[in-house]
């Protein structure tokens, strides 16, 4: 779909965006799910060399303002009725390896996952009026053979004003 990204030893490419709602009308906001969605499947090449493909719903408010590009982020080009996707108004951004703290009981026992830290990150208004449904697949891969792994991913969805964003914590069977 567009270039791969490197951000911080990640090799980074969008494979998929595509809006899974009626584009003729938008999604309730009672109906909207409040935090992303996330499938994260390894994928071989036929080098041997793997990757992982993240597949994600997120629900994003209707009326966006374009922000100023986050640091560590890239935009996604969402689909418009023109010939051209939008650039401006959502990114998608790594944040690192981080021990997060869930309901998720590890070996270790004490309900931490190492997990990768994303965000799907834009700017709305803070009581929007209807979301949109987006189906995003991202490519990740790791650039050197000695980085840290993870365990999970942790996507959330992060509205530049801060009392609407929301995330959700994923885990496969190798990150």
């Amino acid at each position: 779909m567009n270039d791969p990204v490197e951000i911080a030893g990640l090799n980074l490419l969008v494979k998929q965006v595509s809006k899974i709602n009626d584009p003729a009308k938008a999604v309730l906001v009672a109906e909207a799910v409040k935090v992303p969605l996330v499938n994260l499947s390894e994928v071989e090449d036929n080098h041997g060399n793997k990757s992982f493909d993240m597949q994600m719903v997120a629900y994003i408010p209707n009326i966006l303002t374009p922000p100023d590009p986050p640091p560590s982020a890239f935009p996604i080009p969402i689909p418009t009725n023109g010939e051209n996707p939008d650039i401006h108004s959502i990114f998608f951004k790594y944040n690192g390896v981080f021990r997060i703290k869930t309901l998720i009981n590890t070996l270790a026992g004490d309900h931490t996952v190492l997990c990768r830290d994303f965000e799907i990150v834009y700017d709305a208004s803070e009581n929007p009026t209807g979301y949109d449904a987006y189906m995003f697949t991202i490519n990740y891969k790791l650039l050197f053979k000695d980085m840290l792994t993870a365990e999970a991913v942790i996507v959330r969805d992060v509205n530049l004003d801060p009392e609407t964003s929301r995330g959700t914590v994923t885990t496969p069977t190798y990150v």
